[in-house]
């Protein structure tokens, strides 16, 4: 049986308000920026390990998820992490939606654990949790 959902827009953008209470619409514009080299590198491996590539799915979709404390900015950016989600080709019996969503819960799962630190304005982990 599939495990429910825990996650969602809102349980991500309010512990990433208590985790980030800093931070702000450019900084977490560049984070969005910076996720989206992480996942262009990831993606351009050969051959790309489909999995890493959700787990980088995963870091962009949350990073929109905390942008949305600023309104619309987040929603653009979820929307851009979808729309690449959409162009990933996958094997018919994987669901793009489904691997994502896994992709996030377990991400969040990490996040949680992880001890955060301000760096002149840009939030870093500072133990894995993992």
């Amino acid at each position: 049986m599939k495990q429910a959902m825990t996650e969602s827009v809102l349980t991500i953008a309010q512990w990433h308000e208590k985790t980030f209470p800093d931070a702000t619409l450019q900084t977490q514009t560049d984070k969005f920026a910076d996720e989206l080299k992480e996942l262009r590198a990831e993606m351009t491996k050969q051959p790309a390990d489909i999995e890493s590539v959700f787990m980088e799915l995963a870091d962009c979709a949350i990073v929109a998820c905390g942008l949305c404390r600023w309104g619309m900015a987040g929603a653009r950016a979820f929307a851009s992490v979808v729309a690449i989600t959409e162009k990933i080709e996958l094997p018919d019996d994987i669901n793009p939606v489904t691997m994502l969503t896994a992709s996030i819960e377990r991400k969040m799962e990490i996040n949680r654990k992880r001890i955060w630190a301000n760096d002149n304005g840009k939030y870093q982990h500072i133990e894995q949790g993992e």
